[in-house]
């Protein structure tokens, strides 16, 4: 049987109940149709949903079962990349590599920022903190 021939509404019916990531994974193998289809790739943990990526022309976004973004990825166009951390819609990570000599990371902590430089070429690492303002008491 062709499977080519079968209405849309059934293959997507079909591909709904898919709650495994194996079966999702040799499912966008089938044809290029259902590639289509199933262009984010979804992770499953026993039989539910527990990641999902999505990739767009120059990001790669994971997000966990509730839509909210663990991490991020910007790839840029003549090399280098950024990846950044989330936690509670907050970026508390990010690595930056900038072709061909830098690789940057910034940190949060607590109240501060630390950002951390290195310089491959010369061997240099660099360390500055920025401090994040707080904001002033509500509670009268």
């Amino acid at each position: 049987m062709d499977i080519t021939i079968l209405p849309s509404n059934i293959i997507e019916m079909i591909l709904s109940k898919i709650n495994d990531t194996n079966t999702y994974f040799n499912s966008r193998l089938v044809c290029k149709k259902w590639y289509k289809k199933l262009k984010n790739i979804l992770i499953f943990e026993n039989y539910y949903l527990e990641k999902k990526i999505k990739f767009d022309k120059n990001e790669i976004t994971i997000f966990d079962k509730s839509g909210n973004i663990i991490n991020k990825c910007f790839i840029k166009i003549y090399g280098g990349f950024v990846y950044k951390t989330y936690q509670n819609g907050q970026c508390i990570d990010t690595i930056s590599v900038n072709s061909p000599y830098s690789v940057k990371k910034r940190t949060l902590d607590k109240y501060n920022y630390k950002n951390v430089e290195y310089n491959i070429k010369d061997n240099k690492e660099t360390i500055t903190y920025e401090n994040i303002p707080i904001p002033p008491c509500t509670v009268l």
